[in-house]
């Protein structure tokens, strides 16, 4: 990670290696656990926009999320003050967020707490309950990548990921496995990626490339899109919180980068025709590679 190069991503998930489906999970510092950039003021004003004209669409809680989001809003307050006091003042009961320019008291309710969400971080959240079964019974996803939360609420991590290719035959098991098995104080992190037709970090429809596109102009009219991924348990209630933070980069900036460029390439290159489609970009997917080869 290096957030002191304006003009790079500050994470970059391909190796070198092939396209591959895993779970790519790795240890994450509790200190690292949430990140503030230069972003951070204008996408806490979109989040709190967001909240007040689309609140159905970015957020969703059922009622036996109460104790979670209740901790879990407890749990950020304290993480941000110990380790990232810059960008918020006060107490644990009445914190400040510099950038969002808001004071929050405790909140009363569990979906109080959720709310408070969008204007204490950049990331989104999701809560799944504990237990056996593991369901999503809470969210604040403001800058969802084309999925809609509505229509994932209440459901297990199985069924959320259904109509991914290949995780029910080789990720499903893992996945339930580390769910289950996630402790407090190691919390885990992932990196996911796609390529969006635009730079709009709210984008729960179905992606829309521009037609007549060519190979001249793809790298200038696509995006690629990261997703910093965490999993902690919470505590008391035992919930899974998961985290997303987006990063965005218009895909002619990314491939500026020699090293960059040859990686994604080789990824792309390697990409199955069911998760191309999948990811939305089977008809994008061949002028992106033809594009690379002339960098």
């Amino acid at each position: 990670m290096d957030f002191n190069s304006p003009n790079q991503l500050p994470y970059f998930p391909f190796d070198g290696r092939e396209f591959r489906l895993e779970m790519g999970l790795a240890p994450l510092a509790i200190e690292n656990w949430i990140e503030f950039d230069g972003e951070a003021g204008s996408q806490l004003r979109q989040r709190a926009e967001l909240l007040r004209t689309d609140r159905d669409q970015v957020l969703q809680y059922l009622d036996e999320a109460e104790a979670a989001c209740l901790q879990l809003n407890r749990v950020l307050r304290k993480h941000l003050i110990q380790f990232l006091p810059g960008e918020v003042s006060g107490r644990v009961d009445e914190i400040r967020v510099r950038e969002a320019g808001v004071v929050l008291a405790e909140p009363q309710t569990g979906l109080e707490a959720l709310e408070q969400l969008a204007h204490l971080a950049q990331e989104d959240f999701c809560v799944l309950s504990s237990g056996d079964q593991l369901r999503l019974i809470a969210g604040l996803v403001c800058f969802p990548s084309h999925w809609r939360l509505a229509e994932k609420i209440g459901q297990t991590s199985d069924e959320i990921h259904s109509a991914v290719p290949g995780f029910q035959q080789r990720l499903s098991v893992p996945t339930n496995a580390v769910l289950e098995k996630l402790l407090p104080e190691r919390p885990v992190w992932r990196i996911n990626w796609t390529i969006h037709d635009s730079d709009t970090l709210h984008t729960p429809g179905p992606k829309s490339f521009p037609e007549g596109l060519d190979a001249n102009g793809v790298l200038e009219s696509t995006w690629l899109r990261i997703e910093r991924q965490t999993l902690r348990r919470l505590p008391e209630t035992g919930a899974v919180v998961f985290t997303i933070r987006t990063y965005q980069q218009r895909m002619a900036d990314v491939v500026r980068n020699p090293l960059r460029r040859e990686r994604l390439a080789i990824a792309l290159k390697s990409m199955p025709e069911e998760t191309a489609m999948y990811k939305g970009l089977q008809a994008i997917l061949p002028l992106l590679i033809e594009a690379l080869k002339h960098r």
